[in-house]
C-alpha cells in the first residue's frame, strides 16, 4: 500500500503538462479552506476552482472499479466511505463559493483540460 501514489499520478502529470501548454497557472495539493484538510489535485485560487482526479479503484468508478476478494466487506466499506467523503468535500467547497469538479483518472486528459479551461473562462468573467 505504501507504493500507491496519492499525488503525482500519471494522469495528474499529463493534465499538468496540458494545462502548462495552455498557459494556465495552477497550484497542486494545497489547502483551500483554512480549517479543513481539503487538498484538491489542481487549485485555481483566484477564481475559486478545485479539481479532483479520482482513481477508479479508490473512488469506486462504476466503469472500472473493483473490489478485492480478500477482505471484501472491509474494502466495500472503505470505498463507500471514500465516496461519501468525496460528496461531502464537494458540498463543503460549493457552500464556500468554490466550483468543485471531479474527474476519473481514466478520462481523456485533453477533454479534462478543455473543460477546466471553459470553467476558468466562465469564472473569470464573473469576477
Amino acid at each position: 500500500m505504501r507504493a500507491v501514489r496519492s499525488q503525482g499520478t500519471a494522469c495528474e502529470l499529463k493534465l499538468a503538462h496540458l494545462l502548462n501548454t495552455l498557459h494556465v497557472s495552477f497550484e497542486s495539493h494545497v489547502r483551500v479552506l483554512p480549517e479543513k484538510t481539503i487538498q484538491p489535485d489542481f487549485v485555481f485560487p483566484r477564481v475559486k476552482v478545485a479539481i479532483f482526479i479520482d482513481g477508479c479503484f479508490w473512488h469506486g468508478c462504476p466503469e472500472h472499479g473493483s473490489v478485492p476478494r480478500a477482505n471484501r466487506m472491509w474494502w466495500q466499506k472503505k470505498i463507500a466511505d471514500n465516496q461519501r467523503r468525496d460528496l461531502r468535500v464537494v458540498r463543503l467547497l460549493r457552500a464556500n463559493g468554490w466550483v468543485a469538479r471531479r474527474f476519473w483518472a481514466h478520462e481523456e486528459s485533453g477533454q479534462i483540460a478543455s473543460i477546466i479551461s471553459r470553467i476558468l473562462k466562465q469564472r473569470s468573467r464573473t469576477d
